[in-house]
């Protein structure tokens, strides 16, 4: 601690000196001449993977070189200034969270699992110039700190969404300690937002550990960004499909991960089956065995060449599949081909006539369709 104090001494005193005014233009000369205590971004102590603060306070502050803050934090420097005011330089130990506050700590295996599902939301909250450094997790939502005491407007509709997903929520840092940041991040959604704490987990070694176990990162925004963020923030929806392909194969292949060079399992998921989606990226489905043969998990394709190889079964709840998005295809009659190809959005189910209402994007019509005639696009 002590070197990492008098490291950043020698770095920050130039850039104190220029904050609080240079000795001969007087105790105001500096923009941050209020007392208080405010963040210092792009920095953070390795002890808790928080960013240091600097408080500018009156003179006989009983903060001194190599003492620790009032606040509680590490040894801290200070820089006096000729005139009222001196700036102390500590860590930023009252933004913690209280003790025992929400967020289990969950290993980086355990949640790699959730990932590959897409049954977890990540929240990065770390400041911009950290992940702009080191990149997020895909598909991550940054809020930090400052997004909870300096909430954007549009902040509310992205944690209502967050919240109706019913996914498991992971917050992370780089280090992932006892002390970090994800502590308040957990506390403050439970406590100001209502979030249930059983949906609430820190990754245990932050980012550095994830990276460490072999699992990915990427650039925030980027293509792999954007592909895991549909796929997480979509709707956990209770789908069941139905094996239509590898009928002269004894069923279709089955693999190990979502990748298509991924093993292989040594046994086919048997033509007939019914299995439960877990989660479903682009055009591969991870699932799990209802009924028939093959392995009881692992990723399939719903399509090969053109051809579907699995489709939405009709044990499929209704509900389930209500504000989904669908491609129309299969029809047969004149007026239906016209239909063929076009996405709709799924509004209710007809159970008398066994029909679903769906309503086209294009033109805003609604049609009572069978599900044969349904096939899931995926977000």
């Amino acid at each position: 601690s002590s070197h990492f104090g008098s490291r950043l001494s020698i770095l920050l005193s130039p850039f104190i000196s220029r904050l609080l005014g240079r000795p001969g233009r007087g105790p105001r000369a500096g923009p941050l001449h209020r007392p208080g205590t405010r963040p210092l971004r792009g920095l953070r102590h390795p002890a808790c993977d928080s960013p240091p603060v600097l408080t500018v306070a009156q003179a006989g502050h009983p903060c001194g070189p190599g003492r620790a803050t009032p606040e509680g934090g590490h040894p801290c420097r200070c820089w006096t200034h000729p005139g009222e005011e001196m700036a102390a330089f500590g860590c930023a130990a009252h933004y913690h969270a209280e003790e025992g506050a929400p967020g289990e700590f969950v290993e980086p295996s355990v949640v790699a699992k959730w990932f590959s599902e897409a049954s977890c939301i990540f929240l990065d909250v770390r400041e911009e110039n950290e992940i702009n450094e080191r990149g997020p997790i895909p598909g991550a939502m940054r809020l930090s700190a400052g997004f909870i005491m300096f909430p954007k407007p549009d902040l509310e509709k992205k944690l209502d969404v967050l919240r109706e997903t019913g996914k498991h929520v992971v917050c992370y840092t780089d280090f992932g300690v006892e002390k970090s940041r994800c502590g308040i991040v957990c506390q403050w959604l439970a406590e100001e937002r209502s979030f249930p704490t059983e949906r609430l987990f820190r990754l245990q070694g932050g980012r550095d550990r994830w990276v460490a176990e072999g699992h990915p990162t990427c650039t925030m925004g980027d293509a792999v960004w954007k592909c895991a963020s549909a796929a997480h923030w979509a709707p956990r929806r209770k789908l069941r499909w139905e094996v239509v392909g590898g009928v002269d194969k004894g069923g279709i292949m089955v693999r190990q991960g979502q990748e298509l060079q991924s093993a292989q399992e040594s046994s086919r998921l048997a033509t007939g089956a019914t299995v439960e989606q877990l989660a479903l990226i682009g055009e591969r489905l991870r699932y799990r065995l209802v009924t028939g043969t093959g392995p009881q998990e692992g990723w399939v394709s719903l399509r090969l060449s053109g051809k579907d190889l699995c489709v939405l079964s009709s044990q499929t709840p209704p509900e389930e599949l209500f504000g989904a998005t669908v491609m129309v295809g299969g029809l047969q009659s004149e007026a239906g081909k016209m239909l063929n190809g076009q996405q709709a959005v799924v509004q209710s189910h007809d159970a008398d006539k066994q029909r679903y209402v769906v309503q086209l994007k294009a033109s805003g019509e609604e049609k009572a369709l069978k599900l044969e005639n349904l096939s899931l696009v995926a977000s």
